[in-house]
């Protein structure tokens, strides 16, 4: 009877913590990045994963008194990461959002506007820029492989954050012939199945080098399948066991990834890891806000570049009415399709086929000139044969 009641109240017994990650009706992404960065909190506090739940008890959700207690420790924590950790104002107030984020869903009310209070003030900071061509090209010349040279034009040439390249598969690609060009490009279809899904495209430049590295994976072995990841983890041609069985390479393996190439391409020197230095240019979003500068800059439609880069609270209303055709937002994308092209001789290549692409429709305009004058003519001829025979 005593184990049975027991069970009973264990059953009855709230999961808080199941509660939060139940609530967090984002992508796969974005969960798991709050559960990351609120297990930082329950660990500030010593408590482990199987513990979280001794943070909700019956005398906080009915006494002011002990969700002050709450709201002070939440400050201390503030000042453990400003002063110890010396992270930057935005990063903290990242890292706060899930911790409310927990009390909130277990009806704690917490006075966020008061502990706001302590959160430090905004550096000031060097200008915030995106990459340059001349950059990006010391990057893709200093990529080891095929695969890192894919990551880095997949970043510059789409605007998709690092974060979506973990999940991305084969099948989320799909190859585009584009009338009046010779090469191919791809249509992305990014955060598949998830409702931040979105889609957008790459320059030929990056299609050709996503097509080397394709090859390559096929020509050690692997059988590419639409499930397949499309940036896979690190295989050693001789270990075929390795070569079949691909892996998805970790979110953190992708910007280590990207720390080895800025250090290669001496865009950044390696510093030791408590050695927190805020950067003139961001490490992957650096090349994000290159693409959509790059987009602005060839006065790419708002819309259009809004949806391509995956920005919905910026688009309004546009989110749940806009039902804009693909090869329209297509042609929008074309239009910074020089601009988005990292080699020079990609660039002057693209250049010569649209000024060839404008000549041959110039050529086929003046041919259906001619032709119509031809045929105006030769009515005319048949007019004036019919006047003199009658």
């Amino acid at each position: 009877m005593y184990h049975q009641q027991k069970h009973q109240k264990q059953l009855q017994q709230p999961d808080y913590y199941q509660q939060f990650v139940d609530s967090l009706n984002k992508s796969k992404l974005t969960q798991q990045k709050y559960i990351q960065v609120f297990s930082y909190y329950f660990k500030w506090l010593g408590l482990g994963e199987n513990e979280v739940n001794t943070l909700i008890t019956e005398t906080l959700l009915d006494s002011p008194v002990e969700v002050r207690k709450i709201e002070d420790q939440i400050i201390r924590y503030i000042k453990y990461m400003a002063n110890i950790q010396k992270l930057a104002r935005s990063t903290i107030q990242v890292l706060l959002y899930a911790v409310f984020n927990f009390y909130t869903i277990n009806r704690v009310n917490l006075n966020r506007s008061y502990i706001s209070k302590f959160i430090p003030a905004k550096k000031r900071i060097q200008r915030d820029v995106a990459y340059t061509h001349e950059q990006i090209i010391h990057l893709v010349n200093s990529s080891a492989d095929p695969r890192q040279r894919a990551m880095v034009l997949l970043l510059a040439s789409t605007g998709m954050r690092i974060g979506t390249l973990p999940d991305m598969t084969i099948g989320a690609i799909s190859k585009m012939n584009v009338k009046g060009y010779t090469d191919h490009l791809y249509k992305l279809t990014v955060y598949e199945g998830e409702p931040e899904q979105h889609y957008t495209f790459t320059t030929f430049e990056c299609a050709r080098v996503l097509d080397l590295y394709l090859a390559y994976r096929e020509r050690s072995g692997e059988t590419l399948k639409p499930s397949s990841p499309l940036i896979r983890e690190q295989f050693d041609c001789d270990d075929t066991f390795q070569v079949i069985r691909p892996q998805f390479v970790t979110r953190s393996a992708f910007f280590a990834m990207m720390d080895k190439i800025l250090w290669r391409s001496g865009l950044r020197t390696r510093t030791k890891r408590e050695q927190r230095i805020r950067h003139e240019i961001m490490r992957s979003h650096g090349l994000r806000k290159f693409a959509i500068t790059q987009m602005i800059k060839a006065k790419v439609d708002f819309s259009a570049r809004e949806f391509l880069v995956g920005h919905k609270h910026s688009r309004g209303l546009d989110v749940n009415y806009d039902r804009t055709a693909e090869e329209d937002r297509l042609l929008e994308y074309l239009k910074a399709m020089n601009l988005l092209t990292i080699s020079p001789e990609n660039r002057l290549r693209k250049q010569v086929a649209e000024q060839e692409h404008t000549i041959q429709q110039k050529l086929t305009e003046k041919n259906n000139q001619i032709e119509e004058m031809m045929r105006k003519q030769k009515e005319f001829e048949q007019l004036l044969q019919s006047l003199i025979d009658s």
